[in-house]
């Protein structure tokens, strides 16, 4: 199976109140699921600028 086990690519995450953009691994400093520069607890995915296109069957 081709493509397996491959490198996941790194999810990035931003802040709803400061708008800082992390990944999960830099949250990690902080005990639970917080943002690291202001300990806010709700962020959002950020999304690639350019759609993943998906052959269709």
């Amino acid at each position: 199976m081709e493509g397996f086990g491959e490198a996941r690519e790194i999810k990035m995450y931003r802040c709803l109140r400061c708008g800082n953009v992390f990944s999960l691994e830099d949250q990690e400093r902080l005990p639970g699921i917080r943002c690291p520069q202001c300990g806010f607890r709700i962020f959002e995915k950020v999304r690639l600028p350019i759609p993943k296109r998906v052959k269709a069957v």
